[in-house]
């Protein structure tokens, strides 16, 4: 999503089920109210790497990193041309590849959805409510 000064916020939304918030907070995030606060005395990086390990089952190891095959690359301030469309290719430390390639309207239409959900009220139902 577009931000302040230009740049941007990937919005992922992938808790399914996992409780997401629970295991950042138990691998040592504060999670407190404040923006890009963590709270005093946290390891920022040791909780980045525990909560990546959780999530994948790869321990991030001095082995694991020194024998890795690293692929870099530069990625411009502003783009060269008008952009089209965002490719997604990933592939984890068991081989296991995801390809996507969602179109420049995917993403606007998905950037709109968001934003009309973020500012939806937001209604709780009483006890006399009829069920949806």
């Amino acid at each position: 999503m577009p931000g302040a000064g230009g740049d941007w916020t990937l919005v992922l939304d992938f808790d399914g089920g996992v409780g997401l918030v629970s295991v950042m907070r138990e691998v040592g995030f504060d999670l407190s109210e404040e923006e890009d606060d963590t709270g005093a005395g946290v390891d920022t990086k040791a909780a980045v790497l525990a909560l990546a390990e959780r999530l994948t089952g790869v321990r991030v190891t001095e082995e694991l990193l020194r024998e890795a095959e690293y692929q870099l690359g530069h990625v411009p301030d502003e783009p060269a041309e008008e952009w089209t469309g965002v490719v997604i290719d990933i592939t984890d430390a068991h081989g296991e590849r995801f390809y996507k390639e969602v179109s420049r309207e995917e993403v606007e239409n998905g950037m709109a959805r968001a934003r009309a959900e973020a500012e939806a009220p937001i209604v709780v139902p009483g006890p006399e409510s009829p069920t949806p």
